[in-house]
């Protein structure tokens, strides 16, 4: 599952940041510019949703995986103390897409508000959530976009 999920990634330009766990961490828009960073990750998701879908039966859960997408301003670049750097992104950004995608249901891709304003004519039936989360005395606004009906 790894290897399309990071295939999937980087025809998209994404860049793959790190694994962790049973988690892909992604960047885009980032070293690589685009305009249109938001709609490529969208369109990542979907693509890995479905295949995910074809790969794993239907009742297996567990299996089933959970996106969170979110767009704004991060720390991209080497970051780490003395001689131990990577690569990656930092910021409340990066926070709220960990907290989107540990909010998502199996088989859900939940995108933020900024990402849904770019997106959201593609997916008119998104289903409107107000999330409380870890590290945010405000509510965060985010969408659930589904590659198939939700069963």
């Amino acid at each position: 599952m790894f290897d399309g999920c990071v295939s999937t990634l980087l025809e998209h330009d994404a860049i793959v940041d790190k694994f962790m766990g049973d988690a892909v961490m992604a960047v885009f828009g980032a070293p690589i510019v685009r305009p249109d960073h938001a709609e490529q990750a969208v369109a990542a998701a979907a693509t890995i949703q479905r295949e995910a879908a074809k790969m794993f039966p239907k009742d297996w859960e567990g299996a089933c995986l959970r996106i969170g997408i979110n767009t704004g301003t991060a720390f991209v670049g080497r970051v780490g103390s003395g001689d131990v750097k990577d690569y990656t992104a930092v910021g409340d950004t990066v926070n709220v897409a960990q907290r989107l995608q540990s909010a998502a249901e199996p088989g859900e891709t939940l995108v933020g508000q900024s990402v849904y304003e770019r997106v959201g004519e593609k997916y008119p039936a998104a289903e409107r959530r107000e999330l409380n989360v870890k590290g945010r005395d405000e509510t965060v606004v985010a969408y659930g976009l589904w590659v198939e009906p939700k069963t």
